[in-house]
């Protein structure tokens, strides 16, 4: 893939349309991008990712912070990018969604995300979703991929040379996707774990279940439970002991039902006696009871005859009132008809008062309507002048919002540089402190190295006599002997001074990278800053800025707050006088329809009024013709008549049903007398002794207890048993499966006890990692001239971290091995470096024989020496040999001497940057 023309619109710094004509600068070779800081070097970058993947090249910039902030509201943000790929041309055009003003009205409104692929073909593919996968298609690698092939960030790749084992395994694992074999390395250690948990549950259930077994205090199995409940009885054991506990109980149970079902027959025989006893003694009673009651109820039955007679000559007064009630039920149907027709007149009577009521409400309503319509043709004259003075006063929120959030930013921008002002002296103090520990212990070493020296030296001359060769230097001839100094360190001390001395000279290489680091961050943002604030405030003084931003913003949020304020007022207005203009014709048509409604309802008014006099004058001719004036009155007469002729039948009925009952009474209570004296005829057992119940009974409480403590425990035993022998199975499977799956996880997860920490992605990784140093080792030698040499560590410091990744730097110049921490940051950046174009190499040769015809290297060249310049020039150019175009951001003067094609970004006075193109 080769970049052949890129066009960015509103996008980053660039203010209006920019085309850079990329194909001008070749097919090979290298060119350089230069310019102001903050001007928009990496901005190309992100250009030509955002235009491929929907996303720009850097891991802190954001799509939401493309849009140019110096753009005009009607630039439409846009990148398109035209590139070869096999011989053949595309072209990709990328917009991403952001707000802007509305081109009519007021507010803001949504420019949508679109995006559209160009095949040589004519096929154009429109959807974002479809245009990421075919781009992917097309070149074979994803965007974290591509990132690691063309866009070398200076970064990234010092963070890859310098990470530990834990960090270079994340960086791998997006790269190469690795994450199958993490997974399959959490699985498995959940998979043990779990296992394991389910086999100890079954153990303690085991344990629980002994625990509730029982047996009687005089059983022989007595020792044995004891011993089962420490743990110290074999499973098979403990179950012969429980089933020959649950057969003691089984027998013991059967005997002890026997006896409590024997005793309850003897108590069930002495209740029967009883109960015949007492049922004779009972049947006396009644019987004497019953004589009594009969003599009772044949001397009231004379009482209950006569008053039957006197309610049976009140015949003639029933018959009476029949006839009555007859009459009057006749006319009770002309009453019913009179009635309908008041119940009419009545409702008559309601309609027509509503109808009044209504015809008042309407007239009221008239009157409201009128004056209404006035008041709004009044309002909507005061406000004919509205729209002009809301048209000023949006213009100026407008201004006053867009000025306030820049100055926000600017503020924001303005603490960010203090903060990292703050992290650069923290920084350059840690680096001070670190350098005057390693040079403390360099030259401690220096000095016991020399003494240790001195010490062979004179031990050696001790032993030797004139004419006697040195094992040194091979002379016979000894002038001067060494002498060994009275105090020299040992080997080990030696030693331990070297490790000291190696360990402060990596802090004091890191905190020397982190102090840079931090400087070019401090000095990037403070350029940024001091150029906006430059832009807005005509003179002002670095510590004043603070304050200076602080008043501005304060005096902007009032001034937008009053006319914010101001404008909603008008916008309400404004809003009230096209109502207006809607609701009058409305007004003028409700008036109408109520002035017709009014006139209508008052002629019906009179009609009604005379149809109600004349049903008046015709109800009043019928009612005079009847018995009483009203149905109700007639009804009231009926009822109580109805009443009388009830009371009279039911006091008849009553004395008839009296006397019946009472004879009924004679003849049951005769029936009952003779019943019992039949069953008193026959012979009386006699009475059981006195206590023999209680005795039986009490012999039968002392049975059942026993019995239900052996049934509970029998129960109990019993499924002890039953669950025992179905735990203890799972519990084997259980402990055989854990087992394996421990050994496969503890393989996979490097914690083998003893064995090296290295996990099954990490190892998968070092395969990887070692292709990577080896492409990188080809490049590095040629920079440092042949005197450094990457090699991945095999081990880790000790055996309990994770090792596989961590990476050495041999030096075959003293032929020592040591941290790549140990570097100094000239040497630093060209063996990360050479790590990352051999990252690049490595990637590209594993993604299917894709094709990327240029690369990227972003700054760092800054801390290279002439010397290393030169090397590292040579490196790139030997890498652009084959088909490739390097392209490098700098603004090192040296490079800007060496390569003539470059891309030169200047920024604008007046906002935003351009692009010189010199092939």
């Amino acid at each position: 893939m080769r970049p052949l023309k890129l066009v960015m619109t509103a996008f980053g710094p660039y203010a209006s349309r920019v085309e850079m004509n990329l194909d001008s600068l070749g097919k090979t070779g290298l060119y350089l991008i230069t310019g102001d800081t903050g001007a928009g070097k990496t901005t190309v970058f992100d250009a030509i990712a955002y235009a491929l993947y929907g996303k720009p090249s850097g891991r802190t910039r954001e799509v939401s912070m493309l849009r140019s902030k110096y753009a005009d509201d009607s630039e439409r943000t846009e990148v398109e990018l035209t590139f070869a790929y096999r011989d053949k041309e595309y072209r990709i055009v990328r917009r991403p969604e952001y707000m802007r003003k509305k081109a009519r009205g007021e507010g803001l409104t949504k420019e949508s995300a679109e995006a559209y692929l160009y095949y040589p073909d004519g096929k154009i593919i429109s959807k974002k979703n479809e245009v990421d996968r075919a781009v992917e298609e097309l070149l074979g690698i994803d965007r974290e991929r591509f990132i690691g092939i063309a866009m070398i960030a200076q970064g990234d790749f010092l963070r890859l040379l310098v990470a530990p084992t834990e960090e270079r395994r994340d960086i791998f694992r997006r790269i190469f996707h690795t994450r199958p074999y993490f997974d399959l390395q959490e699985a498995l250690k959940e998979e043990a774990n779990s296992l394991y948990r389910a086999f100890d549950r079954a153990r303690s259930s085991i344990a629980q279940y002994i625990e509730g077994v029982c047996a009687p205090e005089d059983s022989p199995e007595l020792p044995n439970l004891i011993e089962a409940r420490a743990g110290r009885a074999p499973l098979a054991e403990v179950v012969g002991m429980l089933r020959r506990l649950i057969d003691a109980d089984g027998k013991q149970e059967r005997e002890l039902s026997a006896s409590v079902d024997k005793t309850v027959k003897s108590l069930q025989q002495l209740a029967a006696v009883r109960q015949e006893i007492k049922a004779v003694k009972e049947a006396e009673k009644r019987a004497k009871e019953l004589g009594e009651q009969l003599k009772r109820a044949e001397e009231s039955l004379p009482e209950l005859e006569k008053a039957l007679a006197e309610q049976e000559e009140k015949e003639p007064e029933r018959e009476r009132l029949r006839e009555e009630l007859g009459a009057l039920t006749a006319e009770l149907a002309v009453y019913s008809a009179l009635e309908s027709e008041r119940g009419e007149i009545k409702r008559l009577e309601r309609a027509l008062a509503e109808d009044a009521v209504l015809a008042e409400e309407k007239r009221k309503a008239l009157s409201l309507a009128e004056a209404g319509l006035d008041g709004a043709r009044r309002e909507l004259t005061e406000l004919s002048d509205i729209a002009e003075a809301m048209s000023a006063n949006l213009l100026a929120v407008e201004r006053l919002t867009r000025s306030l959030g820049e100055l926000k930013v600017l503020d924001g921008e303005n603490k960010k540089m203090q903060s990292l002002g703050g992290e650069l002296e923290a920084a350059q103090s840690d680096y001070r402190e670190c350098a005057r520990a390693a040079d403390l212990a360099r030259g401690e070493y220096e000095a016991a190295s020399r003494s240790f020296l001195n010490a062979q030296a004179g031990i050696l001359a001790e032993g030797l006599g004139e004419g006697e060769p040195c094992p040194v230097c091979g002379s016979t001839h000894h002038p001067t002997l060494a002498k060994k100094p009275e105090v020299a360190p040992t080997e080990k001390e030696l030693k331990r001074l070297s490790e000291k001395a190696k360990l402060l000279s990596e802090r004091e290489s890191r905190a020397a990278l982190s102090a840079a680091e931090a400087n070019t961050k401090y000095k990037e943002k403070r350029e940024a800053v001091m150029q906006a604030a430059g832009e807005r405030f005509a003179a002002f003084g670095e510590e004043e800025l603070p304050s200076l931003i602080a008043d501005m913003l304060s005096l902007t949020e009032a001034e937008l707050s009053v006319s914010a304020a101001t404008l909603e007022e008008q916008k309400k207005a404004s809003f009230k006088r096209e109502e207006l203009k809607k609701k009058i014709p409305e007004l003028e048509g409700s008036l109408t329809a109520l002035r017709e409604e009014y006139a209508a309802l008052m002629e019906g008014l009179t009609q009604r009024g005379a149809r109600l006099e004349e049903r008046k004058k015709q109800l009043a001719e019928k009612t005079s013709s009847l018995t009483y004036d009203s149905l109700d009155k007639t009804e009231k007469v009926i009822n109580g008549l109805q009443k009388r002729r009830k009371e009279s039948e039911d006091a008849l009925a009553a004395a008839r049903s009296a006397l019946e009952a009472k004879r009924s009474e004679i003849e049951g209570v005769r029936g009952r007398i003779a019943g019992l004296r039949t069953s008193l005829d026959r012979d009386i057992p006699e009475s059981p002794e006195e206590g023999a119940e209680a005795a039986l009974e009490a012999r039968r409480r002392e049975l059942d207890l026993l019995r239900s403590e052996v049934q509970a425990r029998l129960s109990g035993n019993r499924a002890a048993l039953e669950n025992i022998e179905l735990r203890s199975g799972e519990a084997r499977e259980l402990e055989a499966r854990h087992a394996a799956v421990r050994s496969l996880s503890d393989t996979a997860g490097g914690t083998l006890s003893g064995r090296e920490k290295i996990m099954l992605e990490a190892y998968v990784q070092a395969a990887y990692f070692d292709r990577i140093i080896a492409r990188a080792n080809t490049r590095l030698l040629v920079m440092s001239s042949g005197q450094y040499e990457l090699k991945r560590r095999r081990e880790a410091d000790n055996r309990v971290h994770q090792s596989g990744l961590e990476l050495n730097v041999i030096d075959h110049y003293n032929g020592t091995e040591r941290s790549v921490c140990s570097l100094s940051g000239g040497e630093a950046f060209k063996a990360s470096l050479s790590l990352a174009l051999g990252l690049s190499d490595e990637i590209q040769s594993g993604a299917g024989g894709i094709k990327l015809d240029t690369m990227f290297v972003d700054e760092g060249f800054g801390s290279l020496d002439a010397e290393s310049l030169e090397q590292a020039i040579r490196a790139l150019s030997g890498l652009s040999e084959g088909n490739r175009l390097v392209g490098i951001i700098s603004h090192v003067r040296e490079l800007k001497e060496r390569i003539d094609r470059q891309i030169i970004v200047t920024k604008e006075r007046s906002g935003g940057s351009r692009v010189e193109i010199r092939a």
